[in-house]
């Protein structure tokens, strides 16, 4: 399932019925158990969440829509550009069929991340870890030479589906890859380090052979690679989100490491930096940065405004998930001479397309699974505790990057990150350090 659905990353509406086609199956096998001891809330939200966005293509009279939402009527209209049109029964999404996508797309996260959860209360995560390792290790390169030979194209042959797209396979854009290695390479490093740690733990005198065997040289190479990957994309957000992994991840290390140990991890965190930034183009940095501090956020302030006319005009409802582009055609100011397609922040999108009506149990099951994992960390003392601090820091990361980003609207960046959650909540299926071969 998962190289299915990376190979193209979910840029083409064919990979979301794939995907919630694979998700189903993977579903009725494992059966997860929801709504359950700790987990009640955070499920409860989720499935809230869905129920109310599957609402949202419910038709309705006009008397409800305008109750419930008069600018719908309004954006209808201009659209159509009759203002006399008479308005019947319909949807409150304004867009009802990307709202069918977005939706499916959501159910498939939210099923994957029951799913995991089960999985890994019974099983080792090796094989996800690893899957997503070997993922990293090998998209990287491509993403890096494809950029460097054919810009244009994905996978250096498909023509991508807008004129202005350039493309990082397996993603069309800069941003997307960014969001999906930030989580990516957390992860394997918090993997690297169980073994490390459960190899040390064994060893009567270690030393760095018997430290470091070929699986742990493979992770280590799929880690620089990746963070080489996202210093070659220059996104801005996404290696704001790099550097808040680092961090996170080395503050979380201060629980399990005395402090010479400490000197060494930060130590090697330096080296991987070093090492990735060998594949940065060190003027096209220059050039982006400089364009940070001469514009600031003005680009992004002007869709900000736009969406937050949206957000006031559709507080109760919103515009219907997945509608985001569509709502612009009618709200977009300025400038003209390219679309607004998402709001640049995961957070304003959220309350644009989904209203109070989704943004209530989005806080509730932020503010759920933020209980629940400072609650695990706290208590996890094994050799998992690297990959639980792996998943944190990547799920940090994403947060941080969704201030001026939306990548976990595609189905990949958020698969990934439904597998993090998992990682960061569940009890492993053995407490005891992670054995050799995993």
């Amino acid at each position: 399932m998962w190289w299915a659905l990376f190979a193209f990353a979910g840029t083409y509406l064919w990979t979301v019925l794939v995907l919630l086609l694979l998700v189903l199956g993977l579903t009725a096998i494992v059966r997860p158990r929801v709504f359950y001891g700790p987990f009640t809330l955070l499920d409860l939200s989720l499935a809230a969440w869905l129920a109310l966005a599957a609402l949202q293509l419910v038709p309705v009279s006009p008397a409800v829509r305008l109750a419930l939402s008069p600018a719908s009527v309004a954006v209808e209209r201009t659209l159509r550009l009759d203002a006399n049109a008479e308005v019947g029964r319909a949807p409150l999404s304004i867009d009802p069929a990307n709202t069918v996508w977005a939706l499916a797309v959501a159910v498939s996260v939210v099923l994957v991340f029951w799913s995991a959860r089960r999985v890994l209360a019974h099983r080792s995560p090796r094989t996800i870890l690893r899957g997503v390792a070997a993922a990293g290790l090998l998209a990287a390169p491509i993403a890096i030479v494809q950029h460097a030979m054919a810009p244009k194209l994905l996978y250096g042959y498909f023509p991508p589906g807008a004129r202005n797209v350039i493309p990082y396979t397996p993603f069309w854009n800069r941003n997307d890859l960014a969001t999906w290695l930030i989580m990516a390479a957390p992860l394997t490093l918090g993997y690297g380090l169980a073994r490390i740690q459960s190899a040390y733990a064994r060893a009567s005198a270690p030393d760095i052979e018997s430290l470091l065997d070929p699986t742990t040289t493979w992770l280590g190479a799929s880690i620089v690679l990746m963070f080489g990957a996202l210093i070659a994309t220059t996104s801005r957000s996404g290696l704001m989100g790099g550097l808040v992994a680092l961090a996170t991840f080395g503050w979380l290390a201060r629980r399990q490491l005395p402090p010479k140990r400490r000197v060494w991890l930060y130590a090697a965190l330096a080296a991987i930096v070093c090492a990735a930034a060998l594949y940065g183009n060190t003027i096209a940095l220059t050039k982006r940065f400089d364009e940070t501090v001469t514009q600031g956020v003005a680009g992004r302030s002007a869709i900000w405004e736009d969406t937050m006319v949206i957000v006031r005009n559709f507080f109760l409802t919103g515009t219907g998930i997945g509608s985001f582009r569509h709502a612009m055609l009618a709200y977009q100011r300025y400038p003209r001479d390219f679309m607004f397609n998402h709001a640049h922040n995961e957070y304003l999108q959220i309350a644009a397309e989904g209203g109070l009506m989704l943004s209530i149990p989005s806080l509730v099951a932020a503010l759920s699974l933020l209980w629940l994992i400072v609650g695990r960390l706290r208590h996890d003392r094994s050799s998992f505790y690297w990959i639980r601090a792996g998943a944190v820091s990547g799920i940090i990361a994403v947060a941080v990057q969704s201030i001026w980003d939306t990548g976990l609207k595609l189905p990949a960046n958020g698969v990934l990150f439904a597998v993090l959650a998992a990682i960061a909540l569940t009890e492993p299926a053995s407490s005891a350090p992670a054995s050799r071969r995993d």
